[in-house]
C-alpha cells in the first residue's frame, strides 16, 4: 500500500499554519507551479482547545466559545478552505494521468464523533460537519469524477496520545485500554486503499464515511504490527474497553470475542458508557 509515495523519488514536507488563509493559498500555488497537478487530498487537521485534552471533555457551557473556534476554525474551516483551492487543480488533470488513481479524491479524516457523542460539543459537532461537507461535495463534484469520502479511524496511537499515557491525561480523561490502538500508517493505508480501488466504476464511496478497520477486512491490509485492530463497534473493541474490568480483560482472550458489529443506529444514541 505504501508504494505509492515510495515511487516517487521525492518527499517534501511544508509548514502552513491552516488558521492562515494566506498560508494555505501560497502552498497550493507552488504545487501548482511545481508539479501542475493534484491528485489526493487528505485533510487531517485538528487543534486542541485551551486546557490541553482538558479542554476536550469539559461540558460546552465551561470550556466556553474559545473552545468551539479551536476546533472549527482549525477543522471544520480549514477543510473547506483547502479543498477550495484543491479542486481547481484536480480538475486540470482529470482523468489522472499518473499513478495508480482512476480519479482524483479528497479524503476527510473524521472519527466516529461524528455520529456518536464523543469526548464534548465542539468536538462532535466538528466531526459531524466534516461528514456533512463529504457529503455535500460528492454531490456537487461527481459530474467533475472527483470522489470524496470521510474516514473513521478508531483509536489512534499519535505521538499526542503517547504523550497524555506518559502524563496521567489518558487514564484520567479517557481510561480506555490501548491493546486495539491504531496506528497513523493504517488510515493512510485505508485511504491510498480507498483512492486506488480499481473496481470502483460507479464511485460508491464518495460521499460516505468509511471506518478504517472495515476497509482493512475489504481491502486486505494491516497495520504496521501485520494486524486488522477491530472495528470501534465491534465487540472485540467495545467489551474490553467499556464491558470488562481490568481482571477480565486478563482472563478473557480476544479470540473468544466474537467479531460483531453494532448498527450505526445504536452507536448513534448517545455517549459509550464510562469505563471501570
Amino acid at each position: 500500500m505504501d508504494r505509492l509515495f515510495t515511487d516517487s523519488p521525492f518527499l517534501f514536507l511544508v509548514l502552513c499554519d491552516h488558521s492562515q488563509d494566506d498560508q494555505v493559498k501560497e502552498l497550493f500555488d507552488r504545487i501548482e507551479k511545481e508539479h501542475g497537478r493534484l491528485d489526493l487530498l487528505v485533510n487531517n487537521v485538528f487543534r486542541i482547545p485551551p486546557g490541553g485534552t482538558d479542554g476536550l471533555f469539559g461540558k460546552f457551557w465551561e470550556v466556553g466559545i474559545d473552545a468551539w473556534d479551536y476546533v472549527h476554525t482549525v477543522g471544520t474551516r480549514s477543510h473547506y478552505v483547502a479543498s477550495c483551492y484543491a479542486v481547481p487543480l484536480m480538475k486540470k488533470n482529470n482523468p489522472c494521468a499518473k499513478g495508480r488513481m482512476k480519479r482524483p479524491m479528497i479524503a476527510m479524516i473524521s472519527s466516529f464523533g461524528g455520529i456518536t457523542y464523543t469526548f464534548n460539543v465542539p468536538y462532535g459537532v466538528n466531526k459531524c460537519a466534516v461528514d456533512r461537507l463529504a457529503k455535500d461535495m460528492a454531490v456537487e463534484l461527481r459530474e467533475e469524477d472527483i470522489s470524496v469520502t470521510s474516514f473513521y479511524p478508531g483509536l489512534v496511537l499519535t505521538e499526542r496520545t503517547q504523550r497524555t499515557v506518559e502524563s496521567g491525561e489518558w487514564e484520567k480523561n479517557v481510561g480506555i485500554p490501548l491493546e486495539n490502538a491504531e496506528t497513523p500508517r493504517f488510515t493512510g493505508r485505508g485511504v491510498i486503499a480507498v483512492a486506488t480501488d480499481q473496481n470502483d466504476d460507479a464511485m460508491s464511496k464518495t460521499g460516505t464515511f468509511q471506518v478504517v478497520a472495515e476497509l482493512a477486512k475489504e481491502y486486505g491490509f494491516t497495520d504496521e504490527n501485520g494486524r486488522q485492530p477491530p472495528s470501534i463497534r465491534s465487540l472485540k473493541f467495545l467489551l474490553p474497553a467499556y464491558g470488562f474490568d481490568e481482571e477480565t480483560r486478563k482472563r478473557v482472550p480476544a479470540s473468544l470475542i466474537p467479531d460483531w458489529k453494532l448498527p450505526f443506529f445504536i452507536m448513534a444514541q448517545g455517549a459509550p458508557p464510562k469505563s471501570d
